[in-house]
């Protein structure tokens, strides 16, 4: 979702607008506001864990909004590693420029990056009956 920016945020990178060809105009005619954004979001994905691949990233700006909305998320954001494995971790690049060749998918788009990390994921860890669960990889001993 296109979201209304809040008058305060006024930070604006033209490298990345021009990369994701959203102008700040686009936002504040296309946008939606942030309280609605968040009540989506909240509606939508309340008691689960996403996964993100640029988690600091992603967790800053989903508190920055959450911070405009006067709100607080009802799902949890954690980083895509907490589901690899060292194995996936050395697969991953390599797999998902594959994934990416072979779906032929215009990037730059939250959906369509998210689309890419499921099916990346999926090619690292195909579901099959009956297969022992490896073992994420994770900062503890």
């Amino acid at each position: 979702m296109l979201i209304q920016p809040a008058a305060h945020w006024t930070h604006w990178d033209p490298a990345a607008a021009q990369l994701h060809r959203i102008t700040r105009e686009d936002l504040q005619l296309k946008g939606y506001p942030i309280r609605d954004v968040v009540e989506v979001l909240n509606d939508s994905l309340c008691g689960r864990t996403l996964f993100s691949d640029g988690w600091v990233h992603d967790y800053s700006w989903l508190a920055v909004l959450y911070e405009a909305a006067h709100r607080v998320p009802t799902f949890r954001l954690e980083s895509l590693g907490a589901l690899l494995t060292q194995d996936d971790i050395d697969r991953w690049s390599a797999t998902k420029q594959r994934v990416a060749s072979e779906l032929a998918l215009p990037r730059h788009r939250a959906c369509v990056d998210a689309r890419l990390l499921q099916a990346t994921f999926r090619r690292l860890r195909p579901p099959s009956v009956g297969r022992e669960r490896q073992r994420p990889v994770t900062s503890e001993a």
